[in-house]
Formats: C-alpha cells, sequence, structure tokens
C-alpha cells in the first residue's frame, strides 16, 4: 500500500515564519486596515467579532460598501461569524464597512 507523502513546506524554516493579529474597529461604521499603512503579507484570515450586531462588509483596494462581500451572516437573531481566507500581498489593501458604527474584526496575516 502506498502512503501519501506531504512535501510543500518541509522545506520551510519554522523560524521564517511570522505574522501577526490586527484588531480593525469600524469608526463611524469604516475602516481601512492598518489605518492604510502599508503592512507586507502573504496571506490572511478575516473574521468580524461575534459580538458585531450588523453584518460586516470588505472590499479590496477601494471602499467597501452595502454591496460589497460580506464577512458573516445572520441567522434569524444568530449571528454567524466565519473565518475566511484571503490571499492578498498587503493587508493595508483590505477595506471594510458595516452599518455599526462600532464594529469589529480580526485579521491574522501571514508574512
Amino acid at each position: 500500500m502506498a502512503e501519501a507523502v506531504i512535501t510543500s513546506n518541509l522545506n520551510t524554516n519554522i523560524n521564517s515564519i511570522s505574522g501577526g493579529v490586527l484588531k480593525v474597529t469600524l469608526s463611524g461604521g469604516v475602516a481601512q486596515a492598518n489605518d492604510g499603512i502599508s503592512l507586507p503579507c502573504r496571506t490572511c484570515k478575516v473574521k468580524e467579532d461575534e459580538g458585531n450586531n450588523a453584518l460586516v462588509r470588505v472590499n479590496f483596494c477601494s471602499p467597501a460598501d452595502e454591496d460589497s462581500f460580506p464577512l458573516g451572516s445572520f441567522n434569524g437573531d444568530t449571528h454567524q461569524a466565519e473565518a475566511i481566507d484571503f490571499d492578498i500581498d498587503d493587508v493595508s489593501k483590505l477595506y471594510f464597512y458595516s452599518s455599526q458604527n462600532d464594529a469589529i474584526v480580526y485579521i491574522f496575516y501571514r508574512v
């Protein structure tokens, strides 16, 4: 019986992987990640706070609005926030919108 061998990351030095987490508060219902300051990355995962009472929407390279991609959903009164992966080269290219003036979004990024 043949065995499956995963080789895609075998040559990656664990010490060379870095990143962080950003907490973004949508002041006035809008925000640009990292306050618009360039933060290069390889990939990121975005999740809105489950305590938000309105959907957060995201857009790339230009401001988000009510028609942008939703980060979560509501099932009746139940908020379902899911982490979504984005292949993007700079965290500051993410823009957020919500009808909630103080909605929160978390961004886990890898450089």
